[in-house]
């Protein structure tokens, strides 16, 4: 995954929403990501189902969202999860969501693995330190995907 614009240059969410639209972006500890071309039709398929189980728990009083959302932890680090859910309303904005999600889903597809790892890995790191509470990644192996979340791991088969 390319590094954006200029190396050595510490990015910040105001930098950001200068680019133009035409590529998605992540700003993670002040590098961008061009996270471009868009993600294939079975991860965005994956990325539905866990969006529609999780908006359909009509109890919850809290947000779902959905990729492509920005969600801004502070000046130098923005993402867009493919899933999240925000129990804290005071964290939804017009334009974003400021502070961590309460869930984060990221499903990472065999193909996009080992295009992305370095970045995914970074991310993975960065939301582990920044006390993300709950963060599973999902990658699809054959007819599963196996979750890892910080508690550990499983596999689940595919439907």
């Amino acid at each position: 995954m390319p590094v954006a614009l200029r190396k050595g240059t510490k990015y910040t969410y105001h930098d950001y929403l200068t680019w133009p639209d035409e590529k998605r972006w992540e700003v993670i500890e002040g590098v961008a990501y061009d996270m471009s071309p868009a993600p294939s039709v079975k991860h965005q398929d994956i990325v539905g189902n866990f969006y529609i189980r999780l908006k359909s728990e009509s109890s919850s009083p809290c947000y779902t969202g959905i990729s492509p959302t920005d969600v801004v932890l502070d000046e130098h680090n923005v993402v867009q999860p493919d899933v999240f859910v925000v129990c804290d309303r005071s964290k939804i904005g017009e334009r974003a969501i400021t502070g961590a999600p309460d869930l984060v889903i990221e499903v990472v597809s065999p193909a996009t693995y080992e295009q992305r790892s370095r970045t995914e890995e970074r991310k993975r790191q960065f939301t582990r330190s920044s006390g993300w509470p709950n963060t599973s990644w999902c990658s699809l192996r054959g007819s599963t995907w196996n979750a890892t979340s910080w508690k550990g791991a499983s596999t689940v088969p595919l439907r």
